[in-house]
């Protein structure tokens, strides 16, 4: 650019730059735009709603996109005891949302005091007490001294070593597989006594025969040694 095209345009003032409206302008410009949509406040109150026009704050229901970012930023918040003061204010003398409303089936007494829902083979939702989670085999089992609580279930490798060894495995004692994870298959199973033991084992370092409560590889090599007799 030429040096004294810059210096020109340096030099010059456009539109309204460093001036202000006059109060008679304000009032002309209020008056030009009443009624017409803003984009952050919306209508102007008092005016009717232009046909056609589309508004995001009157009646917009933001996307699934948007309300999923809104629960996970309201997540973990809680509200202060003067906000709940506030809101428990604002709520009282108004009849509850749900009143008066039919939001579906649902049975007499459903959520009566002391209902209990249906468990076991009595449940429409049944599969057999069998299930998979993560991988893993899990049995139902009620009376079990380590089953999960409120599920009752128990992982299907550990029930199949308690059952070889004739005792319950405690809790800090581990299984490991062979192969799959649901390949509970007892000679496809292994036992230690601890988390370490397990750990040594799996970095393929040697482990000491009392921390191995069960190896099913023995009883490879036993089906091998009947087969050849």
């Amino acid at each position: 650019m030429p040096k004294g095209i810059y210096i020109r345009l340096k030099n010059k003032s456009y539109g309204m730059q460093g001036k202000h409206h006059s109060e008679k302008s304000k009032r002309k410009m209020s008056e030009a735009h009443k009624g017409f949509f803003h984009p952050n406040t919306g209508f102007q109150k008092g005016h009717p709603k232009p046909k056609n026009a589309y508004s995001f704050k009157i009646g917009h229901r933001p996307t699934k996109e948007t309300r999923k970012k809104l629960s996970e930023a309201a997540k973990g918040r809680r509200l202060t005891k003067e906000t709940k003061q506030k809101i428990s204010i604002a709520h009282k003398g108004k009849p509850a949302w749900n009143k008066g409303k039919k939001l579906g089936f649902i049975p007499k007494g459903a959520f009566k005091k002391g209902h209990q829902m249906n468990r076991g083979a009595e449940n429409p939702a049944w599969k057999g007490g069998r299930t998979k989670v993560g991988g893993y085999v899990l049995v139902r089992k009620p009376g079990h001294p380590f089953a999960h609580k409120g599920a009752s279930y128990v992982c299907e490798h550990r029930l199949v070593v308690e059952k070889i060894i004739g005792r319950y495995l405690q809790p800090y004692e581990e299984v490991h597989h062979l192969g799959e994870k649901d390949d509970n298959r007892p000679h496809m199973l292994m036992a230690f006594a601890n988390e370490g033991a397990h750990k040594k084992f799996e970095c393929g370092k040697p482990v000491k025969p009392e921390e191995i409560i069960f190896d099913g590889r023995l009883l490879v090599k036993q089906m091998k040694g009947g087969r050849s007799q």
